[in-house]
């Protein structure tokens, strides 16, 4: 409905079981979403057990169906986004979360506050797909944001195995190629804005767009209160919003860092009430990624009364054992920001000199 669009062969009898754009994932009854123009993934799907075909061109010689869009495959995506949200996605509640620096551990830190109360939570982001720290292992491709129709195959695995919530990273590639399509966010995260993926986008412009792409599928954001950019996003949203940051009159305030040799007391007050967290030192910037997923907790209906620590992503300061005395250290930081606070987070309890091979 509302699309135009051709059927070349008999639909009779065809049922559809998924929507799949990556040929090496059909199954039998899946139907192939063709976007590229490489007739060899069309014989490879039709081989692996497609039954139809969607493409913008019309296919000579095609031994199965296919219906032909010539110029609403955008449109498509947010027809198929509605329909798995209105099937399968109700009654799950999802997070996106976007910012040049943060979403891996923040998408983190919100599951595993998810988890201290007792729910059942999917990540998507950098690391993979994980549900309740598990990583799932099927054939999803390795994108920070999942292409559509693998993120749709979650959505429909979530539902199938009562997975209440969904936490996802939103990069802004992923958000200029469409990849959520109009698939709603219970709740969007805006973390921060820096200087990276400027030679894609072609500019700091262009670059703050393609991440405000987030804020239509929202229904409440939760922003930095202490950066600029994340203001002016609260500020044109006119939606419900919640602030975090360092300042009083925030929903989250992170009020105080107290440093106990290697560890760090994090000290919050959420909606007025004080809470607290020791855990291993990870820095200021940790202590605000914390303050995001607070934040979030607090979008969903779930304020953190009490805090138990939480752990940092694999990649993320990550401590390497060894016997040499030497504390290593390993983190995936590739921007200016995100080296910037590595360092400062281990100057603080460094007693010797500080290392770095980049």
């Amino acid at each position: 409905e509302g699309l135009e669009y051709k059927i070349f062969g008999d639909l009779n009898g065809i049922t559809v079981h998924r929507f799949i754009d990556h040929s090496k994932q059909i199954q039998l009854g899946d139907v192939f979403v063709w976007e590229s123009n490489n007739r060899t993934f069309v014989e490879e799907a039709i081989q692996r057990g497609a039954n139809l075909v969607i493409t913008q061109h019309y296919i000579p010689d095609c031994s199965v169906p296919q219906i032909v869009l010539p110029s609403d495959m955008f449109l498509l995506k947010d027809k198929i986004a509605y329909l798995t949200y209105k099937k399968y996605g109700q009654k799950i509640k999802t997070v996106g979360i976007t910012g040049t620096n943060g979403k891996t551990t923040v998408a983190s830190f919100i599951g595993q506050l998810l988890k201290q109360q007792q729910k059942s939570v999917c990540v998507i982001g950098t690391l993979g797909v994980y549900v309740n720290g598990e990583k799932l292992e099927r054939q999803f491709r390795n994108n920070t944001t999942l292409p559509f129709y693998d993120f749709i195959q979650v959505v429909r695995y979530c539902y199938d195995h009562d997975v209440e919530y969904i936490v996802l990273e939103a990069s802004s590639q992923g958000l200029l190629d469409n990849r959520l399509g109009s698939y709603p966010m219970d709740v969007a995260v805006f973390l921060n804005i820096g200087k990276d993926h400027l030679e894609f986008h072609g500019g700091m412009v262009p670059y703050k767009k393609s991440k405000e792409l987030l804020i239509p599928l929202a229904r409440k954001l939760v922003v930095n209160n202490n950066d600029e950019w994340c203001r002016s996003v609260a500020q044109k949203a006119y939606i419900p919003t919640i602030r975090f940051g360092n300042q009083k009159g925030n929903d989250v305030i992170f009020s105080n860092e107290k440093y106990l040799n290697e560890e760090v007391k994090y000290e919050y007050e959420v909606n007025g009430k004080e809470t607290s967290v020791i855990m291993r030192n990870s820095g200021y910037h940790n202590g605000m990624n914390l303050a995001a997923a607070l934040g979030a907790m607090l979008g969903l209906g779930l304020p953190c009364e009490v805090i138990y620590p939480v752990n940092l992503p694999a990649g993320r300061l990550q401590r390497v054992p060894n016997n040499k005395g030497i504390e290593v250290l390993i983190d995936y930081a590739h921007t200016p920001d995100a080296l910037e606070a590595c360092l400062s987070s281990i100057t603080v309890y460094a007693k010797k000199n500080i290392l770095v091979v980049f």
